[in-house]
């Protein structure tokens, strides 16, 4: 199958909307002419309606032998000098007739002596006169060259049928010249015209030329040509449903779409309510099909074929819906259902996008404002609470994204650029590399990633994975974690994002995710066995924390108490091996060193002293920046969009988680000594959100010591 070129039917067994018989009676009238003057009959519909393939099934009852059938195309030519010559030399090219005079043919004296018509004003018709009325034919006259016509039509024995299609495609001037010209100069014996047209629209096109310039006008202009008015029989809407199923049937199986059950009966429940009343002529099907047979073999696997197929149909029989639909991404993906977001993203409130779309269509007929709304709602879960308030889940927005709904922000512009967007990662590259990874070695795959990474985004293939990553089964969780965690710390901590939400914690995440899909008494073997698998201890730090977060936050236990000591010891076993004091806090973030130093004394309070001691070596920078691990990293956003990370207000409480690890007094010692001073102000009127240069959190530790120091006094 390739893309339908609307070709007008020919055959009885194409008929499917029963129309042959109708034809069938127009050829049996037309078969009953033998007048001395013509026959005009009128096919009047609508475009798409199958004017031509009822022209065509009245050929098909018309017997050669009897009729000589005539097409006539009046659009091929540009003025009416043309018209005329080219509407004689058909007549006489098919009557393969030699109509003379002394010297000439007829199709040739007509073709040079339009302008002579035009001259004489036969039967009130002229042309321009276009020159030269030197060169005559004898005396030939205009009425001697049709007398030639009748008497050829006459001599061949035959019945002529001229066939004239798509008259309302000339302009009303070109309609009015050519019905004259069939009425008075083309008024042969044996001769039948068939014209097509959409008749509201020729009428309304001659109006202003007669009477009051009403249609009405038009229609009685229409009546002095046509003889015969027959309107095309008008489809059944089951026939044309019929018709459009079995074309979108067609087109599914020609390019092999898989449709589940649940697709098909939510396409067919959308399409029926809001697209099947739209479907009033065979032409709109047609197009609807090829729309359908260009577009989902260039998105197959990327995205949800029934939300392509519902906005594809948005596109032929409500264009005007889908053009807004593709223009304004903002009404219709909205999360209003999340307090505040909308604002953020700068996207209308709910007041703005119901007035702009009762804008939209408050020139569309009522019904039809009702199915756009309709299809909206199915296609966007975010208007339809907008609308309507009926909501959703939390976590809807994951099974959008797993099933590439267009009302996905990764995925809307795909069903209107028909393409993946350039740094987004394919579906179906992405499923392949799952698929692989079952079976190539780890460095192989490896390699397949790191390739990935270089042809996407980085964030965008991290959250590709984020989004299957609780679905892989173990073989696969084992092999990407293993292959994950070698790139770690090649993932991008990207600047002015929250520490949780970067594309390295991202990574981490994933990992920990994969590390719970196996087995409970496999995980903590898995676990330490993936942190081999990187050199980074930081990084491998920061996937303990979100197993152990997961642990913590589901509802069933992802480890055990057993699982998390072990743990802990293969983290401090680590640590130790590094041995590296000039490294102490450059080797993990604080709050991953935080950890370790609660694990560190849980386990031996006195090595950890002892370490700290060392670290410090007196020194007064070393004792701020083992100050800075206790106190918070914080963020802050300007109006222009800038940003500020900075270590925030160390208070009484992180003086007290710090003192339940450490020896607070050599910490003191040394800024003292360095001549740093307890701050004046009082702890109560401390903002804990304030930026702290290094002097005041060491003034601050100073002051909460000095306090501790006092009371135990």
């Amino acid at each position: 199958m390739s893309l339908n070129s609307d070709k007008p039917k020919s055959n009885q067994t194409e008929d499917r909307f029963q129309r042959y018989n109708f034809a069938k009676r127009i050829a049996h009238i037309i078969s009953l002419n033998a007048s001395d003057s013509s026959l005009v009959i009128g096919l009047y519909g609508k475009w798409g309606e199958g004017k031509t393939s009822v022209m065509n099934f009245v050929k098909q009852e018309l017997p050669r032998e009897d009729n000589l059938l005539i097409d006539f195309n009046p659009w091929l030519f540009n003025d009416q000098e043309h018209l005329l010559k080219a509407f004689f030399n058909e007549i006489a090219a098919a009557l393969n007739t030699s109509i003379k005079t002394s010297k000439e043919q007829i199709g040739k004296v007509l073709s040079d002596y339009g302008d002579l018509i035009g001259a004489v004003k036969f039967a009130g018709i002229g042309l321009p006169n276009t020159a030269n009325l030197g060169k005559k034919l004898s005396d030939v006259t205009v009425e001697q060259l049709k007398e030639r016509v009748n008497e050829a039509i006459c001599d061949s024995g035959k019945r002529i049928v001229i066939f004239v299609d798509d008259i309302d495609r000339l302009d009303a001037k070109e309609v009015q010249y050519l019905f004259k010209l069939i009425k008075l100069v083309g008024d042969f014996y044996n001769t039948t015209y068939v014209l097509a047209f959409d008749d509201e629209m020729v009428a309304g096109a001659l109006a202003p030329f007669y009477g009051d310039g009403q249609k009405n006008t038009g229609y009685q202009f229409l009546e002095k040509i046509i003889q015969a008015p027959l309107v095309i029989p008008k489809a059944t809407k089951s026939a044309l449903v019929k018709y459009s199923m079995a074309l979108i049937d067609e087109v599914i199986k020609q390019i092999s779409v898989e449709l589940s059950d649940e697709d098909v009966a939510r396409f067919r429940n959308i399409f029926d309510e809001s697209f099947v009343p739209a479907i009033t002529n065979p032409r709109l099907s047609l197009r609807y099909a090829n729309s359908l047979f260009f577009s989902l073999p260039l998105l197959q696997g990327e995205i949800a074929v029934s939300d392509l197929m519902i906005t594809e149909a948005l596109k032929v029989f409500y264009p005007l819906a889908y053009d807004f639909m593709r223009s304004n991404s903002r009404h219709f993906l909205t999360d209003h259902m999340k307090e505040g977001r909308h604002l953020n993203l700068g996207a209308p409130d709910k007041g703005k996008i119901q007035s702009d779309i009762k804008e939209l269509l408050k020139n569309q007929p009522e019904k039809d404002q009702e199915r756009i709304r309709n299809v909206w709602k199915e296609l966007f879960p975010q208007y339809r609470y907008t609308t309507s308030d009926q909501g959703y889940t939390d976590t809807s927005w994951r099974d959008w994204y797993r099933e590439k709904r267009i009302c996905s922000g990764k995925y809307f512009e795909r069903y209107f650029t028909y393409a993946v967007i350039e740094g987004d990662i394919s579906d179906n590259a992405f499923q392949d590399f799952l698929r692989e990874i079952m079976v190539l070695p780890v460095d192989e795959a490896l390699a397949k990633m790191r390739t990935l990474f270089d042809e996407n985004e980085i964030p965008e293939m991290i959250f590709k994975i984020r989004l299957w990553e609780d679905l892989m089964n173990p073989l696969q969780s084992e092999k990407l974690a293993n292959i994950l965690v070698r790139i770690g710390n090649e993932l991008p901590v990207e600047d002015g994002e929250f520490a949780s939400y970067t594309s390295r914690a991202e990574g981490a995440k994933i990992i920990a995710q994969l590390i719970a899909n196996q087995k409970l008494d496999k995980r903590v073997f898995l676990a330490m066995n993936i942190f081999d698998g990187t050199a980074n201890l930081d990084f491998a730090m920061e996937v303990s924390y979100w197993l152990h977060y997961k642990n913590e936050n589901s509802r069933t236990k992802i480890l055990t108490d057993g699982d998390e000591i072990l743990m802990r010891e293969y983290f401090l076993e680590r640590l130790g091996k590094t041995g590296k004091i000039d490294t102490f806090f450059t080797m993990m973030s604080d709050g991953h060193l935080w950890r370790m130093m609660i694990w560190w004394n849980e386990k031996e309070p006195e090595g950890l002293n002892e370490t700290i001691s060392k670290v410090l070596s007196g020194n007064a920078g070393q004792a701020i920046r083992l100050i800075k691990v206790f106190a918070p990293s914080m963020m802050s956003w300007s109006s222009n969009g800038t940003h500020d990370t900075y270590k925030g207000g160390f208070t009484e409480k992180r003086y007290e988680s710090m003192t339940q690890l450490i020896d607070p007094k050599p910490v003191y010692d040394i800024l003292k000594n360095a001549g740093y001073e307890a701050s004046a102000v009082g702890l109560e009127q401390q903002d804990d959100r304030e930026k702290m240069s290094d002097d005041e959190l060491a003034s601050r530790f100073m002051q909460c010591y000095k306090k501790k120091v006092s009371k135990k006094a």
